[in-house]
């Protein structure tokens, strides 16, 4: 009597895969680091997106909302108009037509007099103020380069910026937000009151951004520096276009 002799199956390891399964592998491999890749890049696509809504409010000299922050121009003529309530006058209609006829007024009797006009005045109008959308003025001109005193030779130059403000809060508070643009860098922030701060524009690059921020609320705490305005947790940002730096030797 013979015994069959049965092979066993080979491991998945060693078992031949087919091309088609191959295939398959290779592209949920690449889908995979794919995905992997696209979740890095995400600060990138935010950085470009608040970069979008800068130029975009610059261009129109408006604002724009971006990641929760509302984006204004620095400068932006708002007008200030009151709405007045409308005035309308009425008239009692004058009769016209032939006179009446009829015997002459007895002497002593009650004249009659012809019905005139009469006028009825409505309410007086009183003027409803609007109130003012908020605004920064700030005394850097498109085109206007930076006027800063150079601290040394190698050093960081210093200027006062000073700004208006319009159709904000009195218990507001502010801070200055300054970067390098091209290349773009941080945005590094300084202490500032409701009407300039003191900045330091290091001599490393030409060009620079310069953003006013505004808290309605007081806040506990405001980093140093950020990658986004969205990340200071102002509620307002108004933004200077691109400015160079012009330094000057005390």
């Amino acid at each position: 009597m013979h015994r069959t002799i049965r092979r066993r199956p080979a491991p998945p390891s060693l078992r031949r895969r087919s091309p088609l399964g191959c295939f398959l592998a290779l592209i949920c491999a690449a889908l995979l680091s794919a995905c992997a890749g696209g979740s890095g890049s995400s600060g990138f696509e935010l950085a470009r997106a608040e970069n979008r809504a800068i130029e975009r409010a610059l261009a129109s000299d408006g604002c724009e909302v971006n990641d929760g922050l509302t984006i204004c121009a620095s400068n932006s003529a708002l007008p200030t108009t009151t709405a007045t309530a409308r005035v309308e006058m009425t008239r009692t209609p004058t009769p016209t037509g032939p006179a009446p006829t009829g015997s002459a007024i007895p002497t002593g009797s009650p004249s009659t007099r012809t019905p005139t006009a009469t006028r009825h005045a409505s309410r007086t109008p009183t003027p409803t103020p609007i109130p003012l959308q908020p605004a920064v003025d700030i005394n850097l001109a498109p085109g206007e380069a930076i006027p800063c005193q150079q601290d040394g030779p190698a050093g960081a130059c210093s200027f006062v910026l000073s700004y208006d403000t319009r159709g904000v809060p009195d218990d507001a508070a502010y801070r200055v937000a300054l970067r390098p643009r091209n290349p773009d860098g941080r945005w590094r922030i300084l202490p500032a009151t409701d009407g300039g701060a003191v900045v330091a524009v290091p001599s490393a690059s030409p060009q620079y951004q310069i953003a006013v921020l505004v808290f309605l609320d007081a806040p506990t705490f405001v980093p140093d520096e950020v990658e986004l305005l969205a990340e200071s947790g102002a509620d307002l940002a108004f933004v200077t276009p691109v400015l160079s730096v012009e330094s000057t030797t005390p």
